[in-house]
Protein backbone atom coordinates (compact mmCIF):
# COMPACT_ATOMS: atom_id res chain seq x y z
CA UNK A 1 0.00 0.00 0.00
CA UNK A 2 1.08 3.60 -0.94
CA UNK A 3 1.73 6.27 1.24
CA UNK A 4 -0.94 8.08 0.43
CA UNK A 5 -3.25 5.36 0.12
CA UNK A 6 -2.30 4.57 4.25
CA UNK A 7 -2.62 7.84 4.87
CA UNK A 8 -6.52 8.12 3.34
CA UNK A 9 -7.17 4.82 4.26
CA UNK A 10 -6.25 4.94 7.78
CA UNK A 11 -8.16 8.51 8.09
CA UNK A 12 -11.10 7.01 6.51
CA UNK A 13 -11.28 3.99 9.19
CA UNK A 14 -10.84 6.59 11.62
CA UNK A 15 -13.43 8.62 10.65
CA UNK A 16 -15.67 6.16 10.46
CA UNK A 17 -15.03 5.26 14.13
CA UNK A 18 -15.41 8.74 15.30
CA UNK A 19 -19.14 8.43 13.15
CA UNK A 20 -19.94 5.48 14.79
CA UNK A 21 -19.51 6.71 18.27
CA UNK A 22 -21.13 10.11 17.33
CA UNK A 23 -24.27 7.98 16.59
CA UNK A 24 -23.87 6.09 19.88
CA UNK A 25 -23.53 8.98 21.76
CA UNK A 26 -26.22 11.19 20.62
CA UNK A 27 -28.71 7.90 21.21
CA UNK A 28 -26.84 7.28 24.50
CA UNK A 29 -27.42 10.47 26.33
CA UNK A 30 -31.38 10.59 25.95
CA UNK A 31 -31.55 7.17 27.03
CA UNK A 32 -28.77 7.60 29.95
CA UNK A 33 -31.13 10.49 31.05
CA UNK A 34 -34.20 8.52 30.57
CA UNK A 35 -33.36 5.59 32.84
CA UNK A 36 -30.69 7.42 35.08
CA UNK A 37 -30.70 10.22 37.25
CA UNK A 38 -28.85 13.42 36.20
CA UNK A 39 -26.51 12.63 39.00
CA UNK A 40 -25.73 8.68 37.80
CA UNK A 41 -25.02 10.53 34.38
CA UNK A 42 -22.65 12.69 36.10
CA UNK A 43 -21.03 10.11 37.97
CA UNK A 44 -20.42 7.61 34.80
CA UNK A 45 -18.78 10.48 33.10
CA UNK A 46 -16.38 11.48 36.14
CA UNK A 47 -14.92 7.33 36.13
CA UNK A 48 -13.76 8.25 32.61
CA UNK A 49 -11.62 11.02 33.64
CA UNK A 50 -10.26 9.59 36.64
CA UNK A 51 -9.53 6.83 34.89
CA UNK A 52 -7.93 8.87 32.17
CA UNK A 53 -5.84 10.99 35.05
CA UNK A 54 -5.19 7.71 36.50
CA UNK A 55 -3.60 6.15 33.63
CA UNK A 56 -0.88 8.86 32.34
CA UNK A 57 1.95 6.69 33.12
CA UNK A 58 1.69 3.87 30.88
CA UNK A 59 0.35 6.28 28.07
CA UNK A 60 3.02 8.19 28.09
CA UNK A 61 4.93 5.05 28.19
CA UNK A 62 3.06 3.63 25.39
CA UNK A 63 3.15 6.86 23.32
CA UNK A 64 7.02 7.03 23.90
CA UNK A 65 7.87 3.55 22.38
CA UNK A 66 5.28 4.32 19.66
CA UNK A 67 7.46 7.15 18.58
CA UNK A 68 10.97 5.37 19.20
CA UNK A 69 9.30 1.90 17.21
CA UNK A 70 8.12 4.86 13.93
CA UNK A 71 11.83 6.06 14.29
CA UNK A 72 13.66 2.64 13.93
CA UNK A 73 14.27 0.99 10.30
CA UNK A 74 11.57 -1.36 10.41
CA UNK A 75 14.29 -4.12 9.31
CA UNK A 76 16.03 -4.12 12.28
CA UNK A 77 13.38 -6.76 14.18
CA UNK A 78 15.80 -8.27 16.75
CA UNK A 79 16.18 -4.43 18.20
CA UNK A 80 12.72 -3.78 17.64
CA UNK A 81 11.67 -7.02 19.44
CA UNK A 82 13.47 -6.29 22.07
CA UNK A 83 12.03 -2.89 22.73
CA UNK A 84 9.03 -4.31 22.48
CA UNK A 85 9.21 -6.85 24.89
CA UNK A 86 10.82 -4.88 27.58
CA UNK A 87 8.12 -2.23 27.14
CA UNK A 88 5.40 -5.17 27.60
CA UNK A 89 7.46 -5.94 30.95
CA UNK A 90 7.77 -2.19 31.92
CA UNK A 91 3.88 -1.53 30.86
CA UNK A 92 3.01 -4.42 33.09
CA UNK A 93 4.55 -2.73 36.50
CA UNK A 94 3.10 -0.06 36.27
CA UNK A 95 -0.29 -1.43 35.70
CA UNK A 96 -0.04 -3.22 38.72
CA UNK A 97 0.98 -0.26 40.35
CA UNK A 98 -1.70 1.76 39.36
CA UNK A 99 -4.39 -1.18 40.33
CA UNK A 100 -2.64 -0.13 43.70
CA UNK A 101 -3.02 3.51 43.82
CA UNK A 102 -6.84 2.76 42.51
CA UNK A 103 -7.27 0.36 45.61
CA UNK A 104 -5.93 3.31 48.42
CA UNK A 105 -8.48 6.14 46.20
CA UNK A 106 -10.93 3.72 47.30
CA UNK A 107 -10.19 2.59 50.93
CA UNK A 108 -9.92 6.66 51.47
CA UNK A 109 -11.85 9.24 51.05
CA UNK A 110 -10.87 11.20 47.95
CA UNK A 111 -13.38 9.61 45.68
CA UNK A 112 -16.21 10.96 47.91
CA UNK A 113 -14.58 14.31 47.71
CA UNK A 114 -14.57 14.69 44.10
CA UNK A 115 -18.12 14.14 44.01
CA UNK A 116 -18.88 17.90 45.28
CA UNK A 117 -22.40 16.96 46.32
CA UNK A 118 -21.25 13.81 47.48
CA UNK A 119 -23.64 14.84 50.91
CA UNK A 120 -26.69 14.64 48.44
CA UNK A 121 -25.65 11.72 46.55
CA UNK A 122 -26.88 7.81 48.17
CA UNK A 123 -24.15 5.78 49.61
CA UNK A 124 -25.49 3.05 47.17
CA UNK A 125 -24.01 5.17 44.51
CA UNK A 126 -20.89 6.04 46.01
CA UNK A 127 -20.32 2.17 46.17
CA UNK A 128 -20.98 1.87 42.87
CA UNK A 129 -18.58 4.33 41.66
CA UNK A 130 -15.90 3.02 43.52
CA UNK A 131 -16.15 -0.57 42.55
CA UNK A 132 -16.80 0.64 39.41
CA UNK A 133 -13.10 2.68 39.17
CA UNK A 134 -11.56 -0.79 40.17
CA UNK A 135 -13.11 -2.89 37.89
CA UNK A 136 -12.32 -0.13 34.60
CA UNK A 137 -8.33 0.09 35.63
CA UNK A 138 -8.45 -3.58 35.73
CA UNK A 139 -9.64 -3.70 32.34
CA UNK A 140 -6.94 -1.32 31.13
CA UNK A 141 -4.52 -2.94 33.22
CA UNK A 142 -4.91 -6.38 31.87
CA UNK A 143 -5.99 -5.71 28.73
CA UNK A 144 -6.22 -2.66 26.87
CA UNK A 145 -2.68 -1.47 27.47
CA UNK A 146 -1.13 -4.31 26.59
CA UNK A 147 -3.61 -4.27 23.08
CA UNK A 148 -2.62 -0.60 22.90
CA UNK A 149 1.72 -0.73 22.92
CA UNK A 150 1.39 -4.26 20.67
CA UNK A 151 -0.87 -2.50 18.09
CA UNK A 152 1.57 0.63 18.43
CA UNK A 153 4.63 -1.48 17.24
CA UNK A 154 2.84 -2.46 14.29
CA UNK A 155 2.50 0.66 13.09
CA UNK A 156 6.04 0.03 11.75
CA UNK A 157 4.98 -2.13 9.58
CA UNK A 158 2.02 -0.27 7.90
CA UNK A 159 -1.22 -2.29 10.01
CA UNK A 160 -2.36 1.44 11.25
CA UNK A 161 -5.89 0.85 9.53
CA UNK A 162 -6.88 -2.41 10.99
CA UNK A 163 -6.25 -0.99 14.50
CA UNK A 164 -9.11 1.36 13.54
CA UNK A 165 -10.99 -0.96 12.14
CA UNK A 166 -10.80 -3.17 15.25
CA UNK A 167 -11.40 -0.40 17.37
CA UNK A 168 -14.78 0.23 15.64
CA UNK A 169 -15.71 -3.17 16.87
CA UNK A 170 -14.72 -2.70 20.26
CA UNK A 171 -16.23 0.35 20.56
CA UNK A 172 -19.53 -0.82 18.89
CA UNK A 173 -19.55 -3.61 21.42
CA UNK A 174 -18.70 -1.17 24.38
CA UNK A 175 -21.28 1.33 23.96
CA UNK A 176 -24.36 -1.28 22.48
CA UNK A 177 -23.74 -3.02 25.83
CA UNK A 178 -23.76 -0.26 28.39
CA UNK A 179 -27.24 1.17 26.03
CA UNK A 180 -28.90 -2.42 26.60
CA UNK A 181 -27.57 -2.49 30.05
CA UNK A 182 -29.34 0.30 31.05
CA UNK A 183 -32.70 0.13 29.25
CA UNK A 184 -33.00 -3.28 30.91
CA UNK A 185 -32.94 -1.25 34.21
CA UNK A 186 -29.34 -1.77 34.69
CA UNK A 187 -27.50 0.43 37.63
CA UNK A 188 -23.74 2.17 37.31
CA UNK A 189 -22.00 -0.93 38.69
CA UNK A 190 -23.74 -3.30 36.60
CA UNK A 191 -23.89 -1.87 33.27
CA UNK A 192 -20.18 -1.01 34.28
CA UNK A 193 -19.60 -4.87 34.60
CA UNK A 194 -21.78 -6.08 31.44
CA UNK A 195 -19.89 -3.52 28.96
CA UNK A 196 -16.24 -4.63 30.51
CA UNK A 197 -16.62 -8.29 30.35
CA UNK A 198 -17.74 -7.71 26.32
CA UNK A 199 -14.67 -5.62 25.92
CA UNK A 200 -12.33 -8.39 27.74
CA UNK A 201 -13.88 -10.91 25.87
CA UNK A 202 -13.00 -8.98 22.26
CA UNK A 203 -9.78 -7.87 23.45
CA UNK A 204 -9.14 -11.84 23.81
CA UNK A 205 -9.50 -11.68 20.13
CA UNK A 206 -7.31 -9.04 19.33
CA UNK A 207 -4.68 -10.43 20.97
CA UNK A 208 -5.21 -13.51 19.06
CA UNK A 209 -4.89 -11.26 15.57
CA UNK A 210 -1.91 -9.46 16.98
CA UNK A 211 0.25 -12.77 17.61
CA UNK A 212 -0.76 -13.88 13.91
CA UNK A 213 0.67 -10.38 12.64
CA UNK A 214 3.40 -10.82 14.49
CA UNK A 215 4.24 -14.15 13.36
CA UNK A 216 3.82 -12.53 9.57
CA UNK A 217 5.96 -9.72 9.92
CA UNK A 218 8.52 -12.02 11.49
CA UNK A 219 8.68 -10.83 15.14
CA UNK A 220 10.03 -13.26 17.57
CA UNK A 221 9.48 -13.16 21.24
CA UNK A 222 12.58 -11.83 22.69
CA UNK A 223 13.49 -11.65 26.46
CA UNK A 224 12.81 -8.63 27.94
CA UNK A 225 15.34 -7.00 29.40
CA UNK A 226 14.49 -4.94 32.61
CA UNK A 227 16.96 -2.31 32.46
CA UNK A 228 16.20 -1.63 28.85
CA UNK A 229 12.64 -0.92 29.82
CA UNK A 230 13.59 0.97 32.95
CA UNK A 231 15.72 2.95 30.96
CA UNK A 232 12.92 3.88 28.75
CA UNK A 233 10.32 4.29 31.25
CA UNK A 234 12.46 7.24 32.89
CA UNK A 235 12.51 8.92 29.74
CA UNK A 236 8.99 8.41 29.03
CA UNK A 237 7.82 10.46 31.84
CA UNK A 238 8.61 13.78 30.62
CA UNK A 239 6.19 12.38 27.75
CA UNK A 240 4.13 11.46 30.47
CA UNK A 241 3.86 14.85 32.39
CA UNK A 242 3.01 15.94 29.01
CA UNK A 243 0.05 13.70 28.49
CA UNK A 244 -0.57 14.87 31.63
CA UNK A 245 -1.21 17.93 31.18
CA UNK A 246 -2.91 17.52 27.73
CA UNK A 247 -5.09 14.95 28.87
CA UNK A 248 -6.26 17.42 32.28
CA UNK A 249 -6.58 20.45 29.73
CA UNK A 250 -8.80 18.02 27.84
CA UNK A 251 -10.34 16.12 30.28
CA UNK A 252 -8.91 16.58 34.14
CA UNK A 253 -10.62 19.87 34.11
CA UNK A 254 -13.46 17.93 35.15
CA UNK A 255 -11.80 16.47 38.49
CA UNK A 256 -11.40 20.40 39.33
CA UNK A 257 -14.71 21.96 38.71
CA UNK A 258 -17.27 19.13 39.75
CA UNK A 259 -16.34 19.70 43.57
CA UNK A 260 -17.96 23.33 42.66
CA UNK A 261 -20.51 22.34 40.63
CA UNK A 262 -21.64 18.99 41.16
CA UNK A 263 -21.86 15.89 39.28
CA UNK A 264 -25.37 17.58 37.96
CA UNK A 265 -23.37 20.81 36.75
CA UNK A 266 -20.23 17.96 35.35
CA UNK A 267 -23.43 16.34 33.55
CA UNK A 268 -24.51 19.75 31.61
CA UNK A 269 -21.00 20.63 30.76
CA UNK A 270 -19.97 17.09 29.54
CA UNK A 271 -23.10 17.23 27.73
CA UNK A 272 -22.14 20.75 26.12
CA UNK A 273 -18.73 19.35 25.28
CA UNK A 274 -19.98 16.44 23.19
CA UNK A 275 -20.00 17.76 20.07
CA UNK A 276 -16.51 19.45 20.72
CA UNK A 277 -15.01 16.01 22.15
CA UNK A 278 -16.27 14.16 18.94
CA UNK A 279 -14.74 17.07 16.69
CA UNK A 280 -10.95 16.67 18.70
CA UNK A 281 -11.32 12.71 18.27
CA UNK A 282 -11.67 12.93 14.07
CA UNK A 283 -8.63 15.68 14.09
CA UNK A 284 -6.50 12.74 16.04
CA UNK A 285 -7.35 10.48 13.14
CA UNK A 286 -6.10 12.69 10.62
CA UNK A 287 -2.81 13.77 12.72
CA UNK A 288 -2.01 9.60 14.00
CA UNK A 289 -1.81 7.82 10.21
CA UNK A 290 -0.15 11.30 9.24
CA UNK A 291 2.79 10.63 11.48
CA UNK A 292 4.60 7.78 10.41
CA UNK A 293 4.59 8.97 6.65
CA UNK A 294 5.29 12.84 7.73
CA UNK A 295 8.50 12.06 9.70
CA UNK A 296 9.90 9.33 6.82
CA UNK A 297 9.05 13.12 4.44
CA UNK A 298 11.36 14.81 7.05
CA UNK A 299 13.72 12.51 6.92
CA UNK A 300 14.13 12.83 3.20
CA UNK A 301 13.93 16.51 2.94
CA UNK A 302 10.70 16.16 0.75
CA UNK A 303 9.56 20.08 1.61
CA UNK A 304 6.57 19.80 -1.28
CA UNK A 305 5.32 16.47 0.41
CA UNK A 306 5.58 17.76 4.09
CA UNK A 307 3.62 21.06 3.05
CA UNK A 308 0.78 18.58 1.30
CA UNK A 309 0.53 16.60 4.40
CA UNK A 310 0.58 19.56 6.48
CA UNK A 311 -2.31 21.15 4.47
CA UNK A 312 -4.54 17.92 4.93
CA UNK A 313 -5.33 18.43 8.40
CA UNK A 314 -5.86 22.04 7.79
CA UNK A 315 -7.65 21.47 4.64
CA UNK A 316 -9.90 19.11 6.55
CA UNK A 317 -10.32 22.33 8.98
CA UNK A 318 -11.30 24.97 6.49
CA UNK A 319 -13.43 22.92 4.08
CA UNK A 320 -15.38 20.51 6.83
CA UNK A 321 -14.57 21.81 10.58
CA UNK A 322 -15.28 25.22 10.10
CA UNK A 323 -18.45 25.23 8.52
CA UNK A 324 -19.75 22.19 10.25
CA UNK A 325 -19.60 24.30 13.55
CA UNK A 326 -20.92 27.20 11.95
CA UNK A 327 -24.27 25.17 10.97
CA UNK A 328 -24.55 23.28 14.83
CA UNK A 329 -23.96 26.28 16.41
CA UNK A 330 -27.15 27.58 14.52
CA UNK A 331 -29.18 24.57 15.08
CA UNK A 332 -27.67 23.59 18.61
CA UNK A 333 -30.35 24.92 21.15
CA UNK A 334 -33.37 23.41 19.51
CA UNK A 335 -31.32 19.90 18.79
CA UNK A 336 -30.38 20.00 22.11
CA UNK A 337 -33.33 20.51 24.31
CA UNK A 338 -34.83 17.49 22.56
CA UNK A 339 -31.72 15.70 22.80
CA UNK A 340 -31.52 15.84 26.66
CA UNK A 341 -35.36 15.56 26.78
CA UNK A 342 -35.44 19.61 28.74
CA UNK A 343 -33.10 17.92 31.66
CA UNK A 344 -29.92 19.95 30.51
CA UNK A 345 -30.34 23.54 29.93
CA UNK A 346 -28.33 25.00 26.52
CA UNK A 347 -25.76 27.82 27.21
CA UNK A 348 -25.25 28.86 23.75
CA UNK A 349 -21.73 30.97 24.90
CA UNK A 350 -20.34 28.16 26.90
CA UNK A 351 -21.42 26.30 23.66
CA UNK A 352 -19.68 28.73 21.08
CA UNK A 353 -15.93 28.65 23.56
CA UNK A 354 -15.58 25.25 23.12
CA UNK A 355 -16.45 25.04 19.72
CA UNK A 356 -13.97 27.63 19.06
CA UNK A 357 -11.53 25.64 21.18
CA UNK A 358 -11.72 22.96 18.71
CA UNK A 359 -10.52 25.01 16.56
CA UNK A 360 -7.45 26.44 17.50
CA UNK A 361 -6.99 22.95 18.68
CA UNK A 362 -7.14 22.16 14.85
CA UNK A 363 -4.83 24.71 13.55
CA UNK A 364 -1.76 23.81 16.38
CA UNK A 365 -1.96 20.07 14.89
CA UNK A 366 0.44 20.01 12.68
CA UNK A 367 2.69 22.56 14.67
CA UNK A 368 1.84 19.71 17.31
CA UNK A 369 2.59 16.83 14.43
CA UNK A 370 6.13 18.37 14.35
CA UNK A 371 7.21 18.74 17.59
CA UNK A 372 5.93 15.48 19.14
CA UNK A 373 6.85 13.07 15.79
CA UNK A 374 10.51 14.23 16.80
CA UNK A 375 9.90 13.32 20.17
CA UNK A 376 11.02 17.00 21.32
CA UNK A 377 9.82 16.50 24.54
CA UNK A 378 11.31 19.17 26.45
CA UNK A 379 8.98 21.63 23.97
CA UNK A 380 6.15 19.79 24.81
CA UNK A 381 6.61 19.76 28.32
CA UNK A 382 6.71 24.30 28.97
CA UNK A 383 3.85 24.26 26.01
CA UNK A 384 1.85 22.26 28.23
CA UNK A 385 2.70 23.79 31.64
CA UNK A 386 2.00 27.51 30.23
CA UNK A 387 -1.25 25.82 28.74
CA UNK A 388 -2.10 24.26 32.04
CA UNK A 389 -1.49 27.70 33.89
CA UNK A 390 -3.71 29.83 31.68
CA UNK A 391 -6.35 26.99 32.47
CA UNK A 392 -6.30 27.21 35.97
CA UNK A 393 -5.43 30.55 36.26
CA UNK A 394 -8.16 31.75 34.28
CA UNK A 395 -10.79 28.98 36.01
CA UNK A 396 -9.96 30.77 39.53
CA UNK A 397 -10.35 34.05 37.64
CA UNK A 398 -13.55 33.30 35.67
CA UNK A 399 -15.76 30.85 37.76
CA UNK A 400 -16.37 32.67 40.26
CA UNK A 401 -18.47 34.76 38.47
CA UNK A 402 -19.83 32.95 34.86
CA UNK A 403 -19.47 29.22 36.52
CA UNK A 404 -19.18 26.54 34.09
CA UNK A 405 -19.51 29.01 31.17
CA UNK A 406 -15.76 30.33 32.82
CA UNK A 407 -14.52 26.59 32.32
CA UNK A 408 -14.97 27.04 28.46
CA UNK A 409 -13.41 30.25 28.48
CA UNK A 410 -10.47 29.04 30.21
CA UNK A 411 -10.48 26.19 27.98
CA UNK A 412 -10.03 28.44 24.72
CA UNK A 413 -7.60 30.12 26.53
CA UNK A 414 -5.82 27.19 27.06
CA UNK A 415 -5.70 25.96 23.50
CA UNK A 416 -4.90 29.65 22.23
CA UNK A 417 -1.27 29.70 24.40
CA UNK A 418 -0.71 26.04 23.68
CA UNK A 419 -1.21 26.66 19.22
CA UNK A 420 0.93 29.44 19.46
CA UNK A 421 3.27 27.38 21.60
CA UNK A 422 3.53 24.78 19.62
CA UNK A 423 3.38 27.08 16.22
CA UNK A 424 6.87 28.95 16.93
CA UNK A 425 8.55 25.62 18.60
CA UNK A 426 7.81 24.00 15.36
CA UNK A 427 8.27 26.78 12.39
CA UNK A 428 11.58 27.41 14.65
CA UNK A 429 12.84 23.49 14.52
CA UNK A 430 12.22 23.06 10.52
CA UNK A 431 13.80 26.22 9.82
CA UNK A 432 16.83 24.75 12.18
CA UNK A 433 16.81 21.71 9.74
CA UNK A 434 16.55 23.44 6.52
CA UNK A 435 13.11 22.89 6.05
CA UNK A 436 10.13 25.75 6.11
CA UNK A 437 6.95 25.37 7.86
CA UNK A 438 4.01 26.60 5.40
CA UNK A 439 2.93 29.64 6.91
CA UNK A 440 0.85 30.79 4.23
CA UNK A 441 -1.92 28.18 4.62
CA UNK A 442 -1.75 28.81 8.33
CA UNK A 443 -3.20 32.37 8.23
CA UNK A 444 -5.21 30.88 5.63
CA UNK A 445 -6.74 28.70 8.43
CA UNK A 446 -6.56 31.73 11.18
CA UNK A 447 -9.47 33.61 9.12
CA UNK A 448 -11.71 30.27 9.42
CA UNK A 449 -11.18 30.44 13.12
CA UNK A 450 -12.09 34.34 13.27
CA UNK A 451 -15.22 34.00 10.67
CA UNK A 452 -16.13 31.09 12.73
CA UNK A 453 -16.02 32.77 16.05
CA UNK A 454 -17.44 36.31 14.92
CA UNK A 455 -20.50 34.40 13.53
CA UNK A 456 -20.83 32.10 16.85
CA UNK A 457 -20.77 35.25 18.96
CA UNK A 458 -23.34 36.61 16.56
CA UNK A 459 -26.18 33.59 16.53
CA UNK A 460 -26.26 34.66 20.26
CA UNK A 461 -26.58 38.57 20.47
CA UNK A 462 -28.64 38.87 17.38
CA UNK A 463 -31.26 35.75 17.76
CA UNK A 464 -33.88 37.00 15.51
CA UNK A 465 -31.47 37.11 12.20
CA UNK A 466 -29.51 33.84 13.27
CA UNK A 467 -30.36 33.11 9.39
CA UNK A 468 -29.00 35.73 8.22
CA UNK A 469 -25.70 35.31 10.53
CA UNK A 470 -25.57 31.83 9.31
CA UNK A 471 -25.76 32.08 5.29
CA UNK A 472 -22.88 34.91 5.50
CA UNK A 473 -20.88 33.03 7.48
CA UNK A 474 -20.75 29.62 5.38
CA UNK A 475 -20.44 32.13 2.06
CA UNK A 476 -16.89 33.74 3.89
CA UNK A 477 -15.82 30.20 4.75
CA UNK A 478 -16.74 28.89 1.37
CA UNK A 479 -14.68 31.65 -0.17
CA UNK A 480 -11.75 31.04 1.92
CA UNK A 481 -11.77 27.41 1.65
CA UNK A 482 -11.39 28.27 -2.38
CA UNK A 483 -8.45 30.16 -1.30
CA UNK A 484 -7.23 27.44 0.50
CA UNK A 485 -7.24 25.15 -1.95
CA UNK A 486 -5.97 27.19 -4.79
CA UNK A 487 -2.63 27.46 -2.31
CA UNK A 488 -2.28 23.91 -1.66
CA UNK A 489 0.65 22.00 -2.69
CA UNK A 490 0.09 20.52 -6.41
CA UNK A 491 1.01 17.04 -5.22
CA UNK A 492 -1.97 16.99 -2.30
CA UNK A 493 -4.66 18.45 -5.07
CA UNK A 494 -3.69 15.75 -7.64
CA UNK A 495 -4.01 12.96 -4.25
CA UNK A 496 -7.19 14.42 -2.66
CA UNK A 497 -8.82 14.40 -6.22
CA UNK A 498 -7.60 10.71 -6.93
CA UNK A 499 -8.91 9.48 -3.90
CA UNK A 500 -12.23 11.24 -4.61
CA UNK A 501 -12.84 9.66 -8.07
CA UNK A 502 -11.36 6.45 -7.20
CA UNK A 503 -11.40 5.86 -3.45
CA UNK A 504 -10.73 1.71 -2.64
CA UNK A 505 -9.98 0.75 0.76
CA UNK A 506 -6.64 -2.13 1.09
CA UNK A 507 -6.77 -4.02 4.58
Amino acid sequence: MSSAKRIISGSAASWINILVTLVFQIALVPVFLKYWTVNTYGAWILISSVINILTTLDRGHIDYLTYEFLRTDNRKKRFLSKLLWSGILMNTILCITELLVIGVLVKSNLVDALFGEYRHVSWQLLRQAKLSLVIQMLLWSVFNSNVALLYRFLFNYGYFPRYIWLNIISTCINILVSIVAVMMGCDLLQTVIYSSVAVALFSLFQLANIFLLLRKVKVALTAANLKLGFRNFITSLFFSLNTFLETFRQQGVRLVITPFVGTSGLAAFSTMRTGANIALQGLSTISNPLLPELMRFMKQKEQEKIDASLGLVWFILTALLAPGIVLLQYAAPGLFHLWTKGQITFNPLLFAFLSMGVLVYAIAQPGMTVIKGNNLLKIQIVVGFLSTATLMGSLLLLMPFLNILGVGIALFLAEVVAAIGYFKNAKKWMIANHLTFPDYLHQICIVSLLITAFSCVGFVYFDNAKLYVLAIAELFLFINMIRFWNKMPSVAIQKISFFIKRYKLTY
